[in-house]
């Protein structure tokens, strides 16, 4: 099944941030045209703060459609990749892959926004795109758990519930990997820190995911310094209160989930 055609009158019928798409259709055909503005416009009403809308699922096709000819501009490129990539990792998206009328459209864009975002992320030079870029690859092949736990490398900080306390934990970057804090270590800085065990490949409890991971980011310079924290990412950390050791991706995939 095609996507919906942009001239289509059902585009006020889906709806956005806002209320009703019917803005949607014109932002897209700006967004062919290189306007920068119309994606963020397109951000803001299609993904509004991670959220998405009806809207969001037709345009997703458009988006892979787009980005294919934007190809004489690829910083634009990459964030149009990186728009349908958040969309991509929604949980809305995961059921109108199987339920929508969109469905055939959607499960056909796929296979094109993977080539092209693999082949953007071996391009940029900008670390927190690349991250960005690698989450989309992640949610383009199905892997929508790994996608949203790779945000916390965006934000330099991963959170969640020590799974024996309840206590909630902050899990940094460091010189020496990962460490994990029972407090805030920005308002805290004695805090006590645990750092998080590497984990080798074999011995994951999802070895798919981590083999994944690391093939993905070795090619890319700009995850350079990413590559280095990801058998941390996969390690076992503890708990700084109550010493309750866990598998650190398990429980982060278990809290996006």
């Amino acid at each position: 099944m095609s996507p919906l055609e942009l001239n289509s009158p059902s585009w006020g019928l889906l709806a956005d941030a806002y209320g009703s798409a019917a803005q949607i259709p014109r932002l897209l055909a700006e967004l062919e045209r290189a306007g920068e503005e119309s994606l963020k416009e397109l951000f803001d009403r299609i993904c509004h703060q991670m959220s998405v809308y009806s809207s969001s699922i037709a345009a997703f096709p458009h988006l892979v459609i787009i980005a294919a000819k934007l190809e004489k501009n690829p910083s634009l490129q990459a964030e149009t990749l990186c728009l349908a990539g958040a969309i991509c990792e929604s949980y809305e998206f995961e059921r109108e892959l199987h339920r929508s009328e969109y469905a055939g459209a959607l499960a056909a864009t796929l296979p094109v926004a993977i080539g092209l975002a693999v082949a953007a992320l071996s391009k940029t030079e900008d670390k927190n795109q690349a991250i960005y870029l690698l989450k989309s690859i992640a949610a383009f092949e199905q892997k929508q758990a790994l996608a949203r736990v790779l945000e916390g490398f965006s934000n330099e900080e991963f959170t969640l519930e020590c799974p024996s306390c309840s206590i909630d934990l902050y899990v940094w970057p460091c010189s020496d990997g990962l460490f994990v804090a029972a407090e805030d270590p920005v308002t805290h800085k004695q805090t006590k820190r645990n750092l998080v065990s590497p984990c080798a490949p074999h011995v994951s409890t999802v070895k798919d995911e981590f083999l994944w991971i690391e093939q993905q980011s070795s090619g890319a310079m700009s995850l350079s310094e990413l590559a280095s924290k990801l058998r941390f990412l996969f390690g076992v950390a503890s708990c700084p209160k109550c010493s309750h050791s866990f598998s650190l991706f398990d429980r982060l995939a278990e809290q996006a989930a």
